[in-house]
Order: C-alpha cells, then sequence, then structure tokens
C-alpha cells in the first residue's frame, strides 16, 4: 500500500487525540472518541469530535464548529483510522468547543451542542 502522506506538502496542522476505552484489558473497546482541533486545513480551521460509545448505543455523533473541516477530516484521515467515523451520511452536528487548563494542569475539553454537553478530561 502507498503511503497517503507525502513529505513535502502540509496536509494539515492542529492537534488530534484519541480516548478509547476498554472494560477487559484491550480486549474489546466499549468508547472511541477523536477529538480535532484544526488550525489550518483546505477546509478551514475548526474542531471536531468523533464518538463512537456505549453512552450513545454504540451508534456514532459527530460534533463540529465548521462541518466543512469534519467532512475533510472524514474523507482524508478518519477513513484511514476508523472507517466508521468516515461514514459521510452522518450528521454534523453543530457544537460550540472550548478548553481550559493546559501543559502544565490538567486541560478539559468541552463540547455543547442543544442540550448535548460532553467533557474530555
Amino acid at each position: 500500500m502507498t503511503s497517503p502522506v507525502d513529505p513535502n506538502a502540509v496536509l494539515m496542522t492542529g492537534e488530534n487525540s484519541f480516548i478509547r476505552l476498554s472494560p477487559d484489558g484491550g480486549k474489546t473497546q466499549s468508547d472511541r472518541v477523536s477529538h480535532w482541533r484544526v488550525l489550518w486545513c483546505p477546509a478551514g480551521a475548526g474542531h471536531a469530535l468523533f464518538l463512537k460509545s456505549e453512552l450513545t448505543d454504540d451508534a456514532v455523533r459527530i460534533y463540529s464548529d465548521n462541518a466543512a473541516v469534519a467532512r475533510w477530516l472524514q474523507k482524508e484521515i478518519e477513513s484511514l483510522l476508523f472507517p466508521a467515523f468516515a461514514d459521510a451520511s452522518l450528521p454534523v452536528v453543530r457544537g460550540e468547543f472550548t478548553r481550559s487548563g493546559g501543559a502544565d494542569a490538567t486541560a478539559t475539553e468541552r463540547v455543547l451542542a442543544g442540550d448535548t454537553r460532553i467533557e474530555l478530561a
């Protein structure tokens, strides 16, 4: 397989963190989260959160403050990392993203979308 990464071209700049929870020492995963803070990509800048959890009955949920960024991430990156997050037929829910804390303290990422509140700490 040819690598999708061109070492001579910037694909995007930003941050990506993953959370994977397992009730059985890693044999299975009960929850999976992919959080993105995109400073630049061809679709612009913004945040995206891809979530598949027992709390969502194992359904994938996508939250973003820039749906074009979420769709770009699905097509270019999530399709390679976790195909369930790359399903373009899934709706992108508009969310407000905030961060508190930092490198010298506990960092917390928050997403508010209607009556849904998600905290990653």
